[in-house]
């Protein structure tokens, strides 16, 4: 127990190192250091800076989120740092199937989450109407028949998408 108590001394110690290191380069020498070589939490290496549009920086995580039409949490996923929610689409609504044993009819995100790639896979999960927009008025895309329900989904999602910038910066 001495000896990982140790060890875990001396792995914070060279994170401070590399920190001062990084945090000198920057402020003396004015180089412009990659992320990669960045300390962003002693206390947190996975941790990653959150930066959404004109919204204040945070240190924290993404949490992918999704629930069913009456709120029920349906999938839930915390990738590491600041991962790009576009990637995440896919994987949501196959979490959420699996989860639920339901293919949702609709599915609705912001404009994060768009992607040619990923509208047409979920649409290939058995998905009706996708809506992916940032706006009151959703572009939603579907399948070549017409389909009812479209307006409102952007209404619907608005208090989970809420919740989730709250839960990013704490």
């Amino acid at each position: 127990m001495g000896e990982e108590a140790l060890c875990l001394i001396a792995d914070d110690l060279a994170a401070l190192e590399q920190t001062a290191n990084v945090c000198e380069r920057r402020i003396m020498a004015e180089e412009k250091v990659p992320i990669a070589e960045k300390i962003i939490s002693l206390s947190d290496s996975d941790a990653s800076f959150i930066v959404k549009g004109g919204w204040n920086t945070a240190v924290g995580y993404r949490p992918q989120l999704a629930r069913s039409g009456s709120g029920f949490v349906s999938a839930l996923v915390l990738p590491l740092g600041n991962a790009a929610d576009s990637r995440h689409l896919v994987a949501m609504v196959k979490e959420q199937i699996t989860n639920t044993g339901v293919i949702p009819a609709m599915t609705s995100a912001d404009d994060g989450y768009s992607s040619q790639e990923g509208l047409e896979e979920v649409l290939g999960l058995g998905v009706k109407v996708v809506s992916i927009s940032a706006s009151a008025e959703p572009k939603a895309r579907g399948s070549s028949r017409p389909s009812n329900g479209k307006a409102g989904l952007t209404d619907r999602r608005g208090p989970s998408a809420a919740r989730l910038s709250h839960w990013s910066s704490l």
